[in-house]
């Protein structure tokens, strides 16, 4: 008789995002982190929001957003969905017209919370960000 046992495989580690946020379904999308893909599409449309910001004088760096978030949305509101739209890999037509639309933040606040890491990582930008979620 063998006295050998058998091992499990080691699993990855998961980073402090994919316990927090893991792959979550909002309205008829499962929504995950963000892969290579993903991040390619979305940086300039993130820098391209930055640039609007910028333009109207919104200083993200210290900023706190849950007192900008009405100056900004409004702003950036085309890239919101852009970045919605790659994410689901759904049309902007269809995520205009979820029902209800509070699943809209929802969606919005789940992609942002799931990729966080690569936004800071990436972007380097947003500390108003951190600064309002952890506050």
């Amino acid at each position: 008789m063998s006295t050998d046992k058998k091992t499990k495989p080691a699993l990855p580690e998961k980073t402090e995002t994919e316990i927090l946020f893991p792959e979550k379904k909002v309205n008829k999308y499962e929504l995950e982190p963000w892969g290579l893909k993903e991040i390619s599409l979305v940086a300039p449309i993130i820098n391209k929001a930055i640039g609007k910001c910028k333009d109207k004088g919104i200083n993200l760096k210290t900023e706190h957003l849950s007192t900008a978030f009405l100056d900004i949305l409004p702003l950036i509101y085309d890239e919101v969905l852009e970045i919605i739209a790659i994410t689901t890999g759904d049309s902007i037509e269809n995520i205009i017209s979820i029902k209800p639309r509070s699943d809209g933040a929802v969606i919005a606040m789940t992609i942002l919370y799931q990729n966080m890491e690569y936004i800071k990582g990436f972007f380097g930008m947003f500390p108003a960000v951190i600064e309002a979620i952890t506050a």
